[in-house]
């Protein structure tokens, strides 16, 4: 017998900031998909600079997916609002037990690397996570 999904279109949450220093890529339901992920480093260095040299910028942007590799996380952006960090990351699928521990994991290091290196003082950090096709199977 198929087991029965739920979806929810148009999904929207919030994840509590903690600081995180470390990415377990076997984590949870087995080892996250690595492929395409390798960006992470080096454009985090990029996000970093460029929201050191103009604060205000909107184009603090991290998009994973290309031609040959369409992740489920397809973007994360960084704003600062005063004394707040915010991000915004985009999923165009999420799996509510399976994909969504290993996914919070993930932003709030990368969130947590982009705080400790921004030269703005950061007193408050929000995370905002839109996912295009939210999932589950009962």
């Amino acid at each position: 017998m198929k087991p029965t999904q739920f979806r929810k279109i148009n999904y929207q949450y919030t994840i509590d900031f903690e600081e995180v220093s470390y990415f377990d890529w076997d984590f949870q339901m087995g080892p996250v998909k690595y492929d395409g992920y390798e960006v992470l480093a080096t454009s985090i260095d990029w996000i970093v600079e460029s929201l050191n040299e103009n604060p205000d910028t909107r184009q603090a942007i991290l998009t994973l997916n290309r031609k040959d590799y369409m992740s489920c996380l397809i973007n994360m952006q960084w704003l600062v609002d005063g004394a707040t960090l915010h991000c915004i990351t985009n999923f165009r699928s999420q799996h509510e037990n399976w994909g969504r521990a290993q996914d919070s994991q993930l932003i709030l290091l990368l969130t947590t690397q982009v705080k400790e290196e921004l030269k703005t003082q950061i007193d408050e950090v929000k995370i905002h996570v839109n996912v295009a096709d939210y999932h589950s199977y009962l």
